[in-house]
């Protein structure tokens, strides 16, 4: 048996391009917190860097700073002037506008607690490298604006829960500091590419951040952070106390302070780090040991959020992982921790992962099939009433048995309550409906369309909003839009054609169509022939008088502006026979893109393709029907398919069919759609088309 079918798909791609500002390659300082102004560390670092350096040396300058100039660095820097002690007034102006330029800092932030600068100008190569690696890692993100912040000694002499202003208004609340009483033992808790690997040179011989770096200071650290935001990361500890186990089982106190591109020392991790749900769906976090430790006791902890407590236990399979799945009943952002025992009794804890619970809008309904006419009296008059066609498709998520339409005074809605009996199902299609709308103007018209269940104890809502057009000359009553799909196929692609019927809504008998496309900016300046032309630009028409109707009429349009994705406007002019009097009514639509690619096609089982200049042959379809061809379809919108008729290759025998089907997931047949040769010679359509939620067929 053999079939010539003839394919064409319309693909349309849409892509977006989110392009954010790319931030100027500069470093901004404010001079009274680093010692030699140009000549400090953390200028001559970012100098090194390739940065450009505003310095900022008084405190006017830096107040009179905008968000927009803020947002115009790769980081800000507030450095260490050489261990300053007591109240930190040298900050005064920093603190001041800390919540303009806090928010707006996206990218890596690092806070130290002690005084590197002063350890360097001491002899200490030490401080000089931690002065470099956190200005490296301040500025190591294009497109975003990082922070190094360094408290020197500004509150060596703090007692516990001493707040820091700057760092609160910043970035907080919650940042309690105290004094560290010069612990000099150091632990690094969490590490980042910036602050380890490599830098360029000349900056490559600085030595990555370490225990060794950071340890044996003679006074390592100045400021202990007691509380600090959930977001920031502990990045070292001095091995000093006991306010804080790290993720690596390390006890001890944190001085130093990161937030962005960082990551927790641990042989746990858990994954994914952020996540958003809605609210009532399950979400699971898989925690990770390495090297794999299986059949351990793993600890999922909610520590902060709606579901604040919330505990879980699991057991690693053989390749390490446990998993944790639950579910929220109340929106908000969970923080969640994995933590277990190794063998040497340590507990280990996971990276903070997020999971953000979210409530989104119940979705509502789809109109379908929209078509507003105006409505005509007997006579073929305008009465300044509209006709309103259409169809719902109801995404309530469950059955409903009315519709209502709200808020629309001081125009009139007829009928303005609908009911469906038998409910309509979720997904559903309504039959069409019709509503009259009255004590209207030409214009926008926006009013609410609800759903409703039975007993109206359920319901939801959107608004709509229609464009009622003018009724002093013609409408549309019917039309085809142009499409890809053309039978025959004279050209690839075809050319594109539009079909319609008129209504002349004009007190005078319309006798001529005129045609000219125009821009679809203002409507009215009109497009080049060379740029988009029709043909039969001017129709003639039998009369048609008030209330009449011509047509069908068929447009192709040709030109460069004839192709996908153009929007296209015509205008149409409704004349009488001597082109006087006259007027006019605008089509807009967009083209669609056409091609054909037969790349793609993969036969199976003995089917056998053979490629035409505008179609595929398909040979020896095996009668179980499981022999065929597939062609994919990634990104199509639609797939058109039609066939020659069913005789054009040679008489078939009766029986014979060819049929469509649309394919589940899963491989299901969702529906199909069969032509077949009857005994008695003639064709029949028969479509089984029940769990198919989108179809058209046209015979």
């Amino acid at each position: 048996m053999k079939k010539v079918h003839r394919v064409l798909w319309i693909l349309i791609v849409i892509a977006s391009a989110l392009a954010a500002p790319l931030m100027a390659d500069k470093v901004l300082i404010y001079g009274p917190t680093v010692t030699g102004g140009m000549s400090s560390i953390e200028a001559q670092t970012a100098v090194s860097l390739g940065f450009t350096v505003d310095l900022i040396t008084t405190p006017a300058a830096w107040l009179a700073l905008t968000p927009a100039d803020f947002q115009s660095y790769r980081a800000i820097i507030v450095g260490d002037p050489t261990c300053t002690e007591g109240t930190p007034a040298v900050l005064a102006p920093v603190e001041a506008n800390a919540n303009v330029w806090g928010p707006l800092v996206n990218g890596n932030v690092i806070i130290i607690g002690t005084d590197p600068a002063l350890h360097s100008s001491l002899g200490n190569a030490a401080g000089t490298a931690v002065s470099q690696r956190a200005v490296a890692y301040a500025a190591a993100q294009p497109g975003k604006l990082g922070a190094y912040i360094s408290l020197s000694c500004y509150y060596a002499s703090a007692p516990s829960g001493t707040p820091v202003p700057l760092l609160n208004n910043a970035f907080g609340p919650n940042f309690l500091v105290r004094s560290s009483s010069g612990f000099n033992s150091v632990h690094m808790t969490a590490t980042s590419s910036a602050l380890v690997n490599p830098l360029p040179a000349p900056l490559n011989t600085v030595p990555p951040l370490s225990d060794s770096l950071l340890s044996n200071w003679s006074a390592s650290t100045h400021e202990i952070f007691e509380s600090w935001p959930l977001n920031f990361v502990v990045l070292a500890i001095a091995v000093t106390g006991s306010s804080y186990t790290a993720p690596d089982g390390t006890v001890g106190t944190p001085y130093i302070l990161a937030r962005g591109d960082v990551s927790v020392l641990s042989d746990i991790s858990l994954t994914p780090a952020s996540a958003t749900n809605d609210i009532g769906t399950s979400h699971t976090f898989t925690a990770s040991i390495t090297p794999p430790l299986p059949g351990v006791v793993v600890t999922f902890k909610v520590i902060s959020g709606p579901n604040a407590g919330l505990t879980f236990t699991a057991l690693t399979d053989a390749s390490g992982k446990a998993s944790f799945t639950y579910a929220s009943t109340a929106a908000g952002t969970d923080v969640i921790q994995a933590q277990f025992v190794n063998a040497s009794g340590k507990t280990q804890t996971s990276n903070l992962a997020r999971k953000q619970w979210v409530q989104t809008p119940k979705s509502c309904l789809r109109i379908l099939q929209s078509q507003i006419l105006c409505q005509l009296d007997a006579k073929g008059k305008p009465t300044g009433n509209y006709v309103w066609t259409f169809r719902i498709q109801n995404l309530s998520g469950m059955p409903v048995s009315h519709l209502f339409l709200a808020n629309i005074a001081p125009a009139v809605a007829t009928p303005d309550h609908i009911i469906f009996s038998p409910a309509l199902g979720n997904n559903g299609i309504s039959t069409s409906q019709q509503v009259v709308l009255s004590g209207v103007m030409p214009g926008p018209l926006t009013f609410t369309m609800s759903l409703h269940d039975e007993r109206l104890d359920e319901c939801c809502s959107i608004p709509v909003t229609l464009d009622l057009p003018s009724c002093d000359c013609g409408q549309i009553v019917r039309e085809v839009t142009p499409r890809c799909f053309t039978f025959p196929f004279t050209s690839i692609p075809p050319p594109y054609r539009y079909t319609f019927q008129v209504q002349n809504l004009a007190p005078f008998a319309v006798e001529n169509l005129l045609i000219a496309p125009v821009d679809p900016s203002d409507l009215v300046t009109p497009i080049p022939p060379s740029q988009l032309s029709v043909t039969k630009d001017v129709i003639p028409i039998a009369a048609i008088p008030q209330g009449g109707t011509s047509g069908p009429q068929t447009l192709a349009l040709n030109g460069p502006l004839a192709k996908g994705g153009q929007k296209v406007c015509l205008r149409i002019g409704l004349h009488e026979k001597d082109l006087d009097p006259c007027c006019s009514i605008v089509r807009c639509f967009t083209l669609p893109s056409c091609f054909i690619d037969f790349s793609d096609v993969r036969p199976i089982g003995e089917a056998r393709l053979t490629f035409r200049e505008a179609s595929f042959t398909i040979d020896a379809i095996g009668s179980s029907g499981k022999d065929g061809a597939r062609i994919a379809a990634a990104g199509a919108k639609s797939v058109a398919l039609a066939w020659e008729p069913l005789d054009s290759a040679g008489p078939l025998a009766p029986g014979a069919y060819v049929e469509l089907r649309a394919v589940s997931g899963g491989d299901e047949t969702a529906g199909t759609l069969r032509v077949a040769k009857r005994g008695d010679g003639a064709y029949e359509a028969v479509a089984k088309i029940d769990a198919a939620q989108t179809y058209r067929i046209e015979v």
